[in-house]
């Protein structure tokens, strides 16, 4: 049987991604629990060089920056391990910056029981430009930050990198104070993980660290960014209306 391959593609997530811009949707094309996800964020799904015509994609979307994933689909795909995985919590990716701030959080998880959870992953972007992650993880009474640029093996402590040590102390407190866990007294460490090879793979990453720890899998595995995108577009797809082109 032949499928026509205009049809099939349609039912790719890439070419829904590509055919709700051209054809000006406007609408949030997807929802997971507390997100919804618009064409402006999909795009950022699209690899680098996937459109020839890329140029026609950002005039309507200005503040894309191909292949480098937004927040809301880094919560989503965080959301959905916690879907499938309910001993793993994760928080909003402005977390980090509401401590930095010292915003109240006085209302943050307001109804959300801990008694179950074992890891929680905090999604970073601290430059505005590069996601990193920080993962508590209570069952093993550690703390583990993962920048996809720099796997180095060795403790994040005041003398190495304070900057970074003092915020990472100050989200801990939070955490500590809503969970009733003690793990600003826990050792942080980065542990060795695969390296990052090009500038816009970092919430691909830390989405795909965030698996390898809940299912006990390694880190520094040679991983293949293509596939691994592919899946993650594939998955959140899974779910889409299949007539919303119609």
């Amino acid at each position: 049987m032949v499928i026509d391959q205009e049809i099939e593609n349609l039912h790719s997530a890439y070419e829904r991604i590509i055919y709700a811009c051209k054809n000006g949707f406007q609408e949030y094309m997807l929802e997971y629990g507390p997100v919804k996800l618009s064409v402006s964020d999909l795009c950022t799904l699209l690899p680098p060089g996937y459109v020839t015509d890329f140029k026609k994609i950002k005039s309507a979307h200005p503040d894309l920056i191909p292949g480098w994933l937004v927040d809301k689909i880094v919560e989503t795909t965080l959301w959905r391990l916690r879907l499938s995985n309910p001993e793993t919590f994760y928080a909003d990716a402005t977390l980090w910056e509401l401590v930095e701030r010292q915003s109240s959080t006085r209302r943050l998880w307001m109804g959300e029981s801990f008694s179950a959870i074992e890891k929680m992953f905090i999604p970073m972007n601290i430059t505005r430009n590069h996601w990193t992650l920080l993962v508590i993880d209570c069952k093993n009474s550690r703390r583990l930050y993962l920048d996809p640029l720099h796997s180095q093996e060795q403790s994040i402590t005041c003398t190495n990198n304070p900057a970074l040590k003092q915020l990472i102390d100050n989200i801990s407190s939070v955490v500590d104070i809503k969970t009733g866990w003690r793990s600003k007294n826990w050792e942080c460490v980065e542990p060795k993980h695969f390296v990052q090879k090009d500038g816009y793979n970092c919430g691909i990453l830390i989405c795909l660290f965030a698996r390898c720890i809940t299912r006990g899998e390694p880190l520094n595995q040679a991983f293949n960014m293509k596939s691994e995108r592919d899946k993650i577009s594939s998955s959140l797809f899974g779910n889409c209306y299949d007539d919303f082109v119609e």
